[in-house]
């Protein structure tokens, strides 16, 4: 059995968790927004970089539907990891990383909406799980279900969910892509584009100040770990491997985030929350297998996701 596929993925699911730690320590000092603009333009760097070494740097086709399935890829994304950063800088990264697997379920409702697509009973019963296990952690984070967003953790529920979203949808068009150009090529052009949309939206949005320099050096960290290695290497498992082998495996994001946010920033989930944490990645692990079976069957599979 050939394992570089499945390695492949748990190396990006750890890198993109070590992005998720390191960020941490510059949230305090500079913007969300700010912070998504300069991680960007670092990752765009650090994966043009490689994919000129790596010999191959052509753009993304521009004919016809891949172009428009490139660019909904870049516009999901910069929802996705907007809200990403914005929910780390508001909530422990390990509640962050389980919060944002409610993306599963919306690939699902995705599928359903646009694909014309019926969950299968099994599917059924995972996304139960994972909005029962999601509801466990909301209570056990902050003893009410609402999303009041005059508190951070409301806050970071919010955008943890949006980045939910963004990059469920993210995925879809990444996979339909994925084949078309060399990883770091792909996320070259995907953060490089991601890096100008940011900026535009902080320029119009106004009021921003530049962070300080050593703020910069852990930017820079956290792009080469997340939207860097992270990406380039989810894309090339996405070459190897069927999209639901990677999703099951993409489900140990959550615990090297956990893991890493103990060894390095002294926090840890209570036990009430890796009670909802255990319901709602069971939840993401059974719709997974759902999906397994769809795409036995023909069918499409919900995504994965990587900083």
């Amino acid at each position: 059995m050939n394992l570089r596929g499945p390695i492949l993925v748990l190396i990006s699911m750890f890198s993109g968790a070590a992005a998720f730690v390191i960020a941490k320590f510059a949230m305090h000092a500079v913007d969300g927004m700010v912070f998504a603009c300069i991680v960007s333009g670092w990752a765009a760097l650090f994966c043009g970089v490689w994919a000129k070494i790596d010999g191959n740097i052509a753009p993304p086709s521009s004919e016809g539907r891949l172009r428009w399935l490139f660019a909904g890829h870049v516009i999901a994304s910069v929802v996705g990891a907007g809200s990403l950063w914005c929910a780390i800088d508001n909530l422990d990264p390990a509640v962050v990383s389980i919060v944002s697997r409610v993306e599963i379920i919306i690939s699902l409702i995705l599928a359903a909406i646009f694909l014309r697509e019926r969950f299968r009973p099994m599917e059924w019963f995972g996304a139960v799980v994972v909005i029962t296990g999601l509801v466990i952690l909301k209570l056990a984070s902050t003893g009410s279900l609402a999303l009041v967003l005059e508190s951070a953790h409301g806050r970071g529920f919010l955008f943890s969910l949006m980045a939910g979203l963004g990059y469920a949808s993210s995925e879809v068009f990444a996979k339909s892509i994925a084949h078309t150009t060399s990883p770091p090529a792909l996320a070259f052009y995907r953060n490089f584009f991601m890096m100008l949309l940011f900026g535009c939206w902080v320029a119009i949005r106004g009021g921003a100040s530049m962070p300080e320099p050593r703020v910069w050096g852990i930017v820079a960290a956290a792009a080469v770990t997340g939207p860097g290695i992270a990406r380039i290497l989810w894309f090339q498992a996405l070459r190897l491997i069927p999209l639901s082998r990677a999703v099951l495996l993409a489900q140990t994001h959550p615990l090297w985030t956990a893991l890493l946010a103990s060894f390095v920033l002294g926090t840890s989930l209570t036990a009430p929350q890796w009670g909802g944490a255990v319901v709602l990645l069971a939840g993401c692990v059974i719709v997974a297998t759902g999906g397994a079976q769809r795409l036995a069957a023909g069918g499409n599979v919900p995504a994965g996701r990587t900083s």
